[in-house]
C-alpha cells in the first residue's frame, strides 16, 4: 500500500468520524497539523533546501498521524490498520 493510498483511507475514516460524531474537532485538528507540516516540508526543500529542516518537520507529521492513527484505531475498538481495513471491507464501520 502506498503512503497516498494510507493518507485516503486516514481521511475518509477522519471525515467519517467528524461527521458521524461531531467531536470537538481534535481529530481534524491533527491531521491539519501533520499536513501543514509536509507542505512546509516541501517548501522549505523548495525554496531553501534545507535538508535538516525537512527531515524534521516530516517526523514531526509522521509522529501527528501515529498519535492520531493510535487514537482512531481506539475509538474503533480495533488493535491495527489491517483489523481497520478489515471492518471498512466487511461494511462493519459507516
Amino acid at each position: 500500500m502506498t503512503a497516498v493510498e494510507v493518507n485516503l483511507i486516514i481521511k475518509k475514516i477522519v471525515d467519517t468520524f467528524v461527521e458521524k460524531y461531531h467531536p470537538d474537532k481534535i481529530v481534524q485538528e491533527w491531521f491539519e497539523r501533520g499536513k501543514r507540516d509536509l507542505e512546509s516540508a516541501k517548501l522549505i526543500y523548495v525554496q531553501k533546501g534545507y535538508f535538516d529542516e525537512v527531515v524534521f518537520l516530516i517526523h514531526q507529521a509522521i509522529e501527528k498521524y501515529l498519535i492520531l492513527n493510535k487514537y482512531l484505531l481506539s475509538l474503533f475498538g480495533v488493535s491495527d490498520f489491517r483489523d481497520l481495513q478489515e471492518k471498512l471491507k466487511e461494511g462493519e464501520l459507516p
